[in-house]
């Protein structure tokens, strides 16, 4: 999801060709930084699958606000994501995830010494039609929610409202939650997306 957003222009379609970050980066960041501390993954009897993080100030990058904003902006993330997948059976392979993220979001530009807070809540839906254990096989994320693109997907826009995108497996054990990383353009609309671009952008200047 990288390119420009202006409070008074529409999100091209251009903009939805990278999703970069996807769920890929900011997970995997919260696995790296904090596997010594997170409750492991569990299955419960009915095989779900239930994980929960919860971090303060995770420090990540945002490219999409330092592309938008002209200025290179960060972000620190706090807050609890809590994860549950139902794998599937070998009759009936296919999968479906859930990530709900609660927490709050504060964005920074080094280089003015602004920054900018918000509370952040979403939650991440991801179908497996060909379920989960093989690098590559099909999903489709959507995510709804307030400022989803920044936190756990990553490279997306601020605001609230509904986006999607096609993914593949990446990684997941048996017991594990899966990753997933980002094979065609992200899709989004709505004037909350552009808003709250032009909001922290202005904020941050």
């Amino acid at each position: 999801m990288n390119g420009h957003a202006y409070p008074d222009r529409p999100i091209t379609k251009k903009q939805g060709t990278t999703l970069a970050g996807i769920l890929v980066v900011a997970l995997l960041a919260v696995v790296a930084t904090l596997a010594a501390i997170a409750p492991a993954a569990n299955a419960g009897k009915d095989r779900t699958i239930k994980s929960s993080y919860t971090f303060e100030n995770l420090q990540i990058a945002d490219s999409y606000l330092s592309n938008a904003c002209g200025v290179a902006v960060g972000a620190f993330v706090s807050g609890t994501l809590e994860g549950k997948l139902e794998p599937g059976t070998d009759r009936n392979p296919e999968a479906h995830e859930t990530l709900k993220f609660d927490g709050e979001i504060t964005w920074f530009a080094e280089a003015t010494g602004k920054t900018y807070t918000d509370q952040a809540k979403n939650t991440s839906k991801i179908d497996f039609p060909q379920g989960v254990g093989e690098y590559g096989l099909p999903a489709h994320v959507t995510v709804s929610g307030s400022h989803g693109g920044t936190f756990p997907v990553g490279d997306g826009p601020p605001g609230n409202g509904r986006f999607e995108y096609e993914a593949g497996f990446l990684l997941g054990g048996p017991d594990e939650l899966p990753f997933v990383f980002a094979v065609g353009e992200g899709t989004w609309d709505g004037k909350s997306f552009d808003r709250a671009t032009g909001k922290i952008c202005a904020a941050l200047s």
